[in-house]
């Protein structure tokens, strides 16, 4: 498994090469993100198979405080 750290935007990238012969399973533990479930994708494309996940917006709770004197 390689890993691609290299762009600024703040995106990870995972590559993994296998030549399996018959059926195989296989399960990668991702980072503990927020993901959007309805926009994953795959893709088998010239024998790779691409999956894209992706990150859910980071939310930003904003709060006010008021500040009295006693």
């Amino acid at each position: 498994v390689r890993r691609d750290e290299g762009s600024d935007d703040d995106r990870l990238g995972f590559y993994q090469l296998e030549v399996p012969y018959g059926e195989f399973a296989r399960e990668i533990n991702l980072p503990e993100v927020p993901i959007v479930e309805d926009g994953i994708r795959a893709q088998y494309r010239n024998g790779f198979l691409i999956v894209m996940i992706p990150k859910a917006d980071r939310i930003v709770v904003e709060t006010t405080v008021t500040i009295t004197k006693i």
